[in-house]
């Protein structure tokens, strides 16, 4: 057998030395500038569609997603039988470099894929995610959390902490409820961002709320933040700031306070209710329309209230979150005028803007009382939200007060029943929050 000789005593085959060559001259490295930068948006229909996208120090003239479903979980396939361009490039140059984004569609739903990303020849990233289930009765979770910058620019200390704890405790997906960034217009805050947020969001799909952090340069799609996250934009002005995705028996609707007319958004978050026959309605915007802070933001600082509250009340919207004020809060059933006891009759506010991991600074103590409010807490934390069929619950994870701590909880804050959906689980029954 032909070999060759390394050093005395030591000899391996050609095809060994050969493996070897490839491996060294494929490593990702070059393109990566060392900080991996993968993230996943999830389309308007969650269950069949699906963004990848990545960063790239230096230009890529090439680049390509092969992708498949897995033999089993966690498995990739011996062979990608699928593959996709990457038909969308964004150029911002410094530490940021260039993004690529690879549109999937016509997946099956509640299926694991496997994706590898090739650049020039060169594989670059593997990982994994999941669709959306079609059944509404089929369970899932869904993360939320906020105010995830450091005031020294990019993502907290020890942000990529609190999102591997929210993988790690069965989310499919999750929001951000804005100022990620503490400069939108800087496009190398992003870079860090991204580089933090990798280390689950190549896994698990993070949507964007843009904060008043956010935004910038310009207007519209022009923006760092609509550049780098390719969401569904399905409004007609095609602002990728507001957006809605179903997602089993739920619809989640994103607003946004820092780009478009809230006009124009109030007529097309009435028209995607109107239209939707999901079971459960979630709507997320930065600025709290209720929050009692003690040196935080007002509620509805915006003065958008009029546009959306009417709303909520028409179309029975079950959940508002938000983020802003750095903590958390839970209130009462609100119907836009006052709050009541039965939730069929009210929309449940919660704050959610304790995701700045590891800055000591970045906490805000709730006031010490506050009309409506049954729940609050001066802490880093995420919340987790269980929906199943005609069934909710919402847990409460903590990660520390000053610069944050391990994870403890669940505490379990909310668990309801809709009523006339179809039932899951008759033995449930429906309950309030309790303080």
């Amino acid at each position: 057998m032909t070999s060759a000789t390394t050093s005395p005593g030591r000899r391996f085959s050609l095809p060994a030395a050969l493996l070897l060559f490839c491996a060294l001259a494929l490593r990702p490295a070059d393109l990566f500038a060392g900080d991996e930068k993968v993230w996943l948006t999830a389309g308007q229909d969650a269950a069949r569609e699906m963004v990848v996208s990545w960063a790239s120090a230096v230009e890529i003239r090439t680049a390509l997603l092969h992708y498949g479903p897995t033999r089993r979980p966690g498995v990739a396939p011996v062979r990608y039988p699928l593959v996709a361009n990457a038909a969308i490039k964004e150029c911002f140059g410094g530490k940021l470099g260039c993004v690529y984004h690879a549109p999937l569609k016509k997946l099956k739903p509640d299926t694991e894929y496997a994706y590898r990303i090739v650049a020039e020849g060169r594989a670059l990233a593997e990982a994994t995610f999941r669709t959306a289930p079609t059944d509404a009765c089929e369970p899932f979770s869904f993360a939320v959390f906020g105010d995830s910058h450091s005031l020294d620019g990019g993502a907290a200390k020890r942000y990529d902490e609190l999102l591997l704890d929210v993988q790690a405790h069965g989310a499919r997906v999750a929001f951000n409820m804005g100022d990620m960034v503490n400069r939108g217009d800087k496009a190398d805050e992003w870079a860090d961002f991204l580089a933090q947020s990798t280390v689950a969001g190549r896994r698990l799909p993070i949507m964007p709320v843009m904060g008043n952090h956010d935004h910038g340069p310009g207007k519209g799609n022009a923006q760092h933040m609509s550049r780098i996250f390719r969401t569904p934009a399905n409004n007609e002005p095609n602002l990728r700031s507001h957006y809605s995705v179903r997602y089993g028996g739920a619809l989640f609707a994103v607003l946004s306070n820092h780009d478009g007319d809230p006009a124009e958004q109030a007529a097309w978050l009435d028209k995607e209710l109107t239209q939707t026959d999901a079971v459960w309605k979630f709507v997320f915007i930065h600025e709290p329309f209720l929050t009692c802070a003690l040196f935080g933001h007002e509620p509805d600082e915006e003065k958008v209230g009029r546009y959306f509250l009417p709303l909520f009340r028409k179309h029975r919207v079950d959940m508002v979150f938000s983020g802003h004020n750095h903590m958390y809060e839970l209130f009462q059933p609100y119907d836009g005028e006052k709050f009541v006891s039965d939730p069929a009759k009210g929309t449940i506010h919660v704050t959610s803007g304790g995701a700045a991991k590891g800055e000591r600074i970045m906490l805000l103590p709730p006031s010490f009382s506050c009309e409506g409010r049954v729940q609050s807490a001066m802490r880093y934390h995420f919340l987790m939200i269980t929906v199943e069929g005609d069934s909710l619950s919402l847990e409460f994870w903590d990660e520390g007060g000053l610069s944050g701590g391990g994870l403890t909880g669940p505490e379990e804050h909310l668990r309801l029943v809709k009523p006339g959906t179809p039932v899951c689980h008759p033995e449930t029954v429906p309950q309030t929050p309790s303080p």
